[in-house]
């Protein structure tokens, strides 16, 4: 008819705040005259669990800021801070929001990275005849479908065949079809402790301070979650795309070199070392892995040693991957995977209670200062103490995605309930992480400043992980005899007395008991 006007559909774009990518595949042939970008800060899932406040700051700072990014480049964003008079409880109330506004037919989301928020969208749209679609998240190297694919050719998988399948399809670090050195894996080469002369001198992290928008942020956090583990005192995490460069040409120029060799290790007062505080702003998106497999690589030209360029590769590239193709492939099943039957609480160690394990202690500090703590204080300090104690692997898994600024479910559940816990049973690690407290004292000097002996399990001054080893291999015997690499441990257990294994059993009761 002459003279009608024709309204475009409405379309929505809804950017989640762990997908703060430069390239954002949603912003592609944007039109303002039917698209609409929309994010939003959403109360529910900064509470359940109740997430560290410094955590809380980064998401929702780097929120704001790529909400900037986006006005300043000509992208309308519709946006809810928490401070809002009707902040959403949830995704579903926050696109009802949307939706009452925009009278919107479509709605285009980027895979998530937890299934229950892509549930929770797919339930939304279903209820108010809103077509959905979901692109694939182009910030990672491999998609859920190609892992399915590698999985499904083999019956088991192994993080070195997936590892080693990505180097040859992006040529990273590969000599023609042969692996650069002469071997896939240098890890062998990175467990060195810092030995009784302790840690040299190591260039701290660059500090980014709070610009008036995270200033902002840090005081609405305190006054809106103010029961929250942690504080918002000294954040300086990088909250926009040029600062997480930034941090990673810091680590670089100034850590990658022995990175490495130390990977492994622990010290008093050294929350980060030799590794690279990166982890956080990758899982936001805010820096590309591509970036970081890149520099380091030209870095080997410049004097970096191969496994200290490798190991780092191998983090990005193969468990960063990995974990999340196990992630997709096995949810949401994967989340009450419970092999060893826990089902104990977290001990108050953990939520930054008193405890006279120095290790513990000192762990808990870098995480409640930090919302941080590198790989091995995580699986082989705080990790091994919830296998030990016997934490239902759920709670654990929750207690890892409240206290980590990094911890996004996608990388959270398989790291917890897989690794850390060997709740999946071995489908992710082929036999459970546990140890006694003479590893924690061959890498680190925690054990020297401890009331308690690492060599002793039983007795007043008998090391509580110790204890708890000598008990976790006591209940679980039986079931772990058939795993291979175990046959040496369920040896050493094998030359008990019925006696010790009595007292064993009875010590790390009673420990329990002080939920310690």
């Amino acid at each position: 008819m002459e003279g009608l006007i024709i309204t475009p559909m409405r379309i929505v774009h809804f950017i989640f705040g762990d997908q703060l990518m430069a390239s954002h595949p949603l912003l592609r042939g944007y039109d303002p005259s039917c698209h609409r970008v929309a994010m939003g800060e959403v109360v529910g899932e900064a509470s359940r669990p109740p997430m560290h406040k410094k955590k809380l700051v980064l998401f929702f700072s780097a929120m704001r800021h790529f909400q900037n990014m986006l006005l300043n480049s000509g992208v309308d964003c519709e946006y809810v801070r928490i401070t809002e008079p009707h902040v959403p409880e949830t995704f579903a109330q926050r696109l009802t929001q949307l939706h009452d506004k925009e009278q919107f037919q479509r709605l285009v989301i980027m895979r998530p990275g937890d299934v229950r928020v892509q549930k929770e969208v797919e339930v939304w749209a279903s209820h108010h005849d809103v077509h959905l679609e979901v692109v694939e998240d182009e910030h990672f190297f491999a998609t859920p479908g190609d892992f399915a694919s590698f999985a499904s050719e083999r019956k088991s998988v192994l993080l070195e065949h997936f590892y080693r399948r990505l180097r040859k399809k992006f040529d990273i670090l590969m000599d023609g079809d042969q692996p650069l050195g002469g071997q896939w894996n240098f890890d062998h080469d990175n467990r060195k402790s810092f030995g009784k002369a302790g840690p040299p001198l190591i260039a701290s992290p660059i500090v980014f301070s709070p610009d008036d928008i995270t200033k902002e942020v840090m005081q609405e956090v305190e006054d809106k979650f103010s029961s929250h583990p942690g504080s918002t005192n000294n954040f300086d995490y990088p909250v926009t795309q040029a600062d997480a460069q930034r941090a990673l040409d810091d680590f670089l120029n100034h850590r990658l070199m022995d990175y490495g060799t130390y990977q492994d290790a622990m010290a008093i007062g050294h929350a980060y070392l030799f590794h690279a505080r990166i982890s956080a702003v990758m899982n936001l998106h805010l820096l590309d892995p591509r970036a970081c497999i890149a520099g380091a690589v030209s870095r080997l030209e410049q004097g970096a040693p191969l496994n200290a360029v490798e190991g780092f590769v191998r983090q990005v590239l193969g468990w960063r991957e990995f974990v999340r193709g196990v992630y997709f492939h096995n949810m949401p099943e994967y989340l009450s995977a419970n092999e060893l039957e826990a089902h104990e609480d977290i001990p108050a160690g953990l939520w930054g209670g008193d405890t006279p394990m120095r290790c513990v202690s000192e762990s808990m500090t870098h995480v409640l200062d930090h919302s941080y703590t590198h790989h091995i204080e995580r699986l082989m300090v705080l990790g091994l103490y919830g296998l030990l104690y016997g934490v239902a692997p759920d709670k654990m898994h929750d207690w890892h995605m409240a206290m980590y600024a990094d911890a996004i479910d996608w990388v959270s559940a398989p790291n917890v309930i897989g690794m850390s816990q060997y709740a999946d049973g071995g489908y992710l690690a082929s036999k459970p992480y546990c140890a006694s407290g003479a590893y924690i004292d061959r890498m680190s000097d925690y054990c020297k400043n401890c009331e308690f002996n690492p060599k002793q399990a039983i007795g007043p001054t008998a090391c509580p992980m110790t204890t708890l080893y000598w008990d976790f291999l006591l209940k679980h015997e039986a079931r772990l005899k058939p795993n291979n690499r175990m046959g040496m441990q369920l040896k050493n257990l094998a030359r008990k007395s019925d006696d010790d294994r009595a007292i064993i059993a009875k010590q790390a009761d009673d420990w329990r008991a002080r939920s310690v």
